[in-house]
């Protein structure tokens, strides 16, 4: 079963195994989006030919609950990613974007079981791949029993700052306590 979008070219999504079935169902997909199906038979080595005009339908939005995102922050390993939890789900697909980037890649499907919590039920999930200094905006999706929801935006884009403040020196004066610190290449100020 091969799927595509606009006038891309056809991507395998699946197969099936028996001969008898006649039906495949798209469970990953974007609601509101319109996509072009075809299908190949195979025997063995050997495939038919396709369809190449398909057939296109354009998905069904999705009625499954998105999450409710919260502010991004930087951590001592990288940036986190917090949303409420969804009663129904089964797992989260987390997605990032670099600034100016047109795609969003999808970095990483995890559990509520696999993640921590803060004192205010949000789910905490950090990304340690995020690169020193490059900007990222967020998503989140909602899995629930084989479908996604559409996508939950942080509310903000962040700058991986993980490079640490380095401390020179510290002296009690009369006048108040002096810090010195080395420069930090991505700040702005202090």
């Amino acid at each position: 079963i091969y799927r595509k979008t606009g006038s891309g070219s056809f991507k395998l999504i699946g197969t099936t195994t028996n001969n008898k079935t006649y039906s495949f169902t798209d469970k990953d997909y974007d609601g509101g989006k319109t996509y072009t199906y075809t299908v190949k038979a195979y025997s063995g080595n050997y495939t038919s030919y396709y369809n190449t005009s398909g057939l296109k339908i354009k998905a069904k939005a999705p009625t499954i609950a998105k999450p409710s995102m919260n502010s991004l922050t930087n951590t001592e390993t990288g940036i986190q990613v917090a949303w409420m939890p969804v009663s129904s789900a089964d797992k989260y697909y987390v997605y990032r974007q670099l600034d100016g980037a047109e795609n969003w890649e999808r970095i990483a499907v995890v559990s509520e079981s696999e993640l921590a919590k803060d004192q205010y039920g949000y789910l905490l999930y950090v990304d340690e791949t995020a690169e020193n200094g490059n900007i990222y905006g967020y998503a989140v999706r909602t899995y629930d029993n084989g479908f996604l929801s559409d996508y939950a935006y942080a509310p903000n884009r962040y700058m991986a700052f993980l490079t640490p403040v380095n401390f020179i020196s510290a002296q009690a004066a009369a006048d108040g306590v002096h810090l010195e610190w080395e420069a930090n290449e991505y700040a702005g100020d202090y």
